[in-house]
């Protein structure tokens, strides 16, 4: 077990300038038990932040809420941290960002957004939304454009905007968007919205949008939710699209703070375990093992071929669809357990030889683990190494590339060592090296 999460999602505030009926999260006119905590203490906000860098957590998710209800505080907590290379997105509608925030965000070094649109069509906009205004979102969007701002746009689809996904996608590329996701609407454990939720044939219907997105425009597309792997058609598992190997991953790398320091598995669930001004985070971090040791996978799923890749989907959605609110109960998306593995292998080359050119990756970052470090590539893999392996990357970091010969000798080892070559192909696989295109299989250059 790690000693803390790689990811955590902060809760910058509860506040948001639109009701969007669909949120997993606001008070809205369809939930309206839950008070808003307007009391909020900017301050003990930035406690969290103090206490995350001390945990070493590697990435932040500014989140709400509506971050940019507080963009002060929200460019603090940014330049905070970068300042300790800290990775740190933002989820936001867009709308209240203005040429200020922009430009102190890209100087600050933001790594990214996640934006929310519900449509392109201006009526579906505001019904969503409850007072939005299309036009003045894309404005907004054209200027993280003009920019060069790393963001994705994330459709939540329902029965109000499924026809949509296709048109509303052609519209974002037509505004310069690079990078699209149309996420089917999980549901809200307190008050789940059943009248809108997706059939199993509407999300497949969401899934091949994504795939013609894909095919007619080349742009990158998402679905920023785990969905159960049974329920992609057997023809688009082949595929090999980034949305096809994502796996919950809550309690397990990751977690969310609130406003007001409760800890949870994930933004989606209630339940605290409890609180950062009140208790040791890693403390806290420990008590979720029920969700490392699989506890709330269902039993269906167990028997799945795909298990490992997939852990059964969404547990709040099965918990607010199941009559007893169980947590291990099925995802309503799932349909059966899988025979076969018909999901694509990332194909890894490892056609090197002596005279092969290795190059890192980019940098990493690392944390002590018990007797050895815990690793982030840049291309958001992880391993557990010892001290000797750790020297080994901080060696590959400082000299950038090398020929394979050249690092065995360096380590008085040969090139044929069984554990050498282990090695080689283990960084390879998790993108913490690649290998020079033009020397392959210990061709000279």
């Amino acid at each position: 077990m790690i000693s803390a999460p790689i990811t955590v999602q902060l809760e910058v505030t509860e506040k948001c300038n639109y009701r969007c009926p669909h949120c997993y999260h606001l008070v809205n006119d369809n939930n309206p038990g839950r008070e808003f905590n307007f009391r909020e203490n900017d301050e003990n906000v930035l406690s969290i932040a103090r206490e995350l860098v001390n945990a070493n957590i590697f990435n932040v998710v500014l989140t709400g809420g509506e971050p940019l209800t507080k963009k002060k505080l929200t460019l603090k907590l940014i330049k905070y941290f970068r300042a300790r290379n800290v990775n740190v997105s933002l989820n936001t509608n867009l709308v209240l960002m203005d040429d200020d925030f922009l430009d102190k965000f890209i100087n600050f070094g933001g790594n990214g957004m996640l934006i929310s649109c519900p449509a392109s069509t201006p009526k579906i906009y505001k019904e969503m939304t409850g007072n939005g205004n299309f036009r003045q979102f894309s404005n907004k969007v054209q200027k993280l454009v003009k920019k060069n701002v790393h963001f994705t746009v994330n459709m939540v689809v329902n029965k109000n905007n499924l026809r949509v996904v296709r048109e509303t996608a052609t519209k974002m590329i037509d505004l310069g968007v690079r990078r699209f996701a149309a996420t089917p609407m999980a549901l809200n454990v307190l008050y789940p919205d059943f009248k809108h939720f997706l059939s199993v044939k509407d999300v497949r219907k969401v899934v091949r949008d994504l795939v013609w997105v894909k095919k007619n425009f080349g742009i990158y597309v998402d679905i920023m939710e785990a969905l159960p792997k049974c329920v992609f058609p057997k023809d688009i598992r082949c595929l090999g699209l980034n949305f096809l190997k994502r796996k919950c991953q809550a309690g397990i790398t990751t977690m969310a703070v609130s406003t007001n320091g409760d800890i949870r598995p994930c933004t989606h669930n209630p339940q605290a375990y409890g609180n950062i001004f009140k208790e040791n985070l890693s403390n806290i971090w420990e008590k979720m093992f029920d969700w490392r040791n699989g506890f709330y996978v269902p039993q269906d799923c167990k028997r799945c071929r795909v298990l490992n890749i997939c852990l059964g989907g969404c547990r709040m959605t099965a918990k607010a669809y199941d009559v007893t609110g169980q947590q291990s109960s099925k995802d309503p998306w799932m349909l059966k357990p899988l025979r076969n593995d018909d999901f694509r292998k990332e194909n890894v080359n490892f056609d090197f030889g002596k005279k092969s050119i290795i190059r890192f990756s980019g940098k990493f970052q690392f944390r002590r683990e018990g007797d050895g470090y815990l690793i982030y590539s840049a291309k958001n893999k992880i391993l557990l190494v010892n001290d000797e392996f750790f020297a080994l990357l901080k060696y590959l970091e400082k000299v950038y590339q090398i020929r394979l010969d050249d690092l065995a000798n360096r380590n008085n080892i040969s090139f044929n060592d069984r554990d050498f070559q282990k090695i080689i192909k283990l960084l390879l696989r998790n993108k913490f090296i690649s290998l020079n295109k033009q020397q392959k299989g210990g061709q000279d250059a």
